[in-house]
């Protein structure tokens, strides 16, 4: 328990006390260094972090002591000017930001950094962004997975548009309803048209619950279907 007390110092200042050294000293580099992006400060932060994973493996085994590790580290050391979706993948962070990047108009992958010995292998460290939104995902082992309890809307003005998201991220047919898919990483997203949101907000209660029915029935939204549920038709 003392070597896990001494790393929790380093991950975790608000626990340390004041007067502790080793407290000190990572508020100095944290206002004095460079941004996370610069090499140089991954490396060191990289660096001490695999050596003291390799103290005794019957610590850095337990997967609660691993991603409370984790998390304090990304926490700590990523300066972040807005809100920042982080996705926790087990092995596929940079597979699955490319495959993003490529589904989303202007997409793009920030920087790619990668965490040696960690305690569930190699760690990747991706950035990106998806239509102005920012994202991070790593790769940290098999400790947690995706939900539909969290989903991704993506607003679609066409048909087309739904037709295309949905071929690009429905890959569990069985995960298809109400607009809902699942893509291949097991990450859920709702292909909505951005007319319903229209329909919903301006019709009259018995219209409605006319398009409430007919989309509760569908799995891939019919724009032209939910139009005519509309207007009774």
């Amino acid at each position: 328990m003392r070597w896990v007390r001494r790393q929790l110092l380093v991950f975790e200042p608000a626990l340390a006390p004041t007067t502790s050294p080793m407290y000190r000293a990572r508020l100095a580099m944290a206002d004095t260094r460079p941004p996370f992006e610069q090499s140089e400060y991954m490396e060191d932060w990289v660096s001490g972090l695999n050596q003291r994973f390799t103290k005794p493996s019957s610590l850095y085994r337990d997967r609660e002591f691993e991603s409370h590790i984790l998390r304090k580290f990304f926490c700590y050391t990523i300066p972040m000017k807005k809100i920042t979706t982080h996705l926790w993948f087990d092995k596929e962070a940079k597979e699955a930001a490319e495959y993003y990047v490529s589904v989303f108009p202007d997409g793009k992958i920030n920087s790619v950094q990668t965490l040696h010995n960690a305690p569930s292998g190699d760690c990747d460290i991706v950035s990106f962004e998806l239509m102005g939104q920012p994202f991070m995902a790593i790769s940290a082992g098999p400790l947690f997975k995706f939900t539909e309890a969290i989903s991704f809307m993506v607003p679609c003005d066409t048909q087309e548009e739904i037709d295309y998201y949905w071929s690009k991220l429905s890959a569990v047919p069985e995960s298809e309803q109400c607009g809902w898919c699942k893509d291949k990483y097991g990450l859920s997203w709702q292909i909505v048209p951005t007319a319903m949101n229209d329909m919903m907000k301006n019709g009259t209660p018995e219209q409605i619950d006319r398009v409430t029915k007919a989309f509760l029935t569908m799995k891939k939204f019919d724009v032209a279907k939910l139009a005519d549920a509309f207007e009774g038709k």
